[in-house]
């Protein structure tokens, strides 16, 4: 199931008019020479099964959700940070509930 999520969710940003990252990380005023080593940089320019490949190597073996360049970090970081005190918070909540139903 997790494959075919993360198929689906490649296709989809594949598959998207306008969505070239290549050109949405260079800009507006960027030359040809500057987006093809933009592409290559990235591995836009292999096969798509080779680039499925790398994208489900890097979440399965080394957890790289990849880079955001809106926020200039790692997803992983994005997620990780508030995940994490998210989890903690509905842990404590949750411990807090069943204590006061086991009090009698």
């Amino acid at each position: 199931m997790l494959i075919l999520v993360c198929a689906l969710t490649f296709m989809i940003f594949f598959l998207l008019p306008g969505a070239d990252p290549a050109q949405l990380r260079c800009g507006r005023d960027c030359s040809p020479h500057e987006i093809a080593y933009i592409r290559a940089a990235l591995g836009l320019s292999k096969p798509i099964y080779q680039q499925f490949w790398d994208y489900l190597k890097g979440i399965v073996l080394h957890f790289d959700f990849g880079y955001s360049y809106y926020s200039q970090q790692s997803v992983l970081s994005l997620i990780k940070d508030p995940g994490l005190k998210a989890l903690v918070a509905a842990f404590v909540k949750r411990m807090a509930v069943a204590a006061s139903k086991s009090t009698p």
